[in-house]
């Protein structure tokens, strides 16, 4: 991908696969690389650990906000939040 768009941004969705063994290091190679934003690496209901690491990657919430009501408890774990709008209600 660097080579056929060197100027590219890549988002790694790591897809709630990563864990509390292995977010420390996948974040440092991910930051070695040159990610530009990793998207859910633990699974919903595991974000506990994000207060407590270093995010030389920023990290995004998905499957952990399906609604605003869940955003109170997700402060200061993650960087950023991506809204699907057919998770959320729509549009409207």
């Amino acid at each position: 991908v660097r080579e056929a768009a060197p100027a590219s941004r890549i988002i790694l969705d790591a897809n709630e696969g990563w864990s509390d063994d292995n977010i420390v290091a996948n974040l440092a190679f991910a930051a070695e690389h040159g990610i530009a934003l990793i998207e859910q690496p633990l699974p919903a209901g595991r974000d506990g650990i994000l207060r407590n690491i270093v995010h030389p990657v920023p990290i995004c919430a998905d499957e952990s906000v399906h609604e605003a009501k869940d955003l109170a408890s997700l402060v200061g774990l993650y960087d950023a939040v991506n809204i699907k709008l057919d998770k959320s209600g729509g549009l409207t």
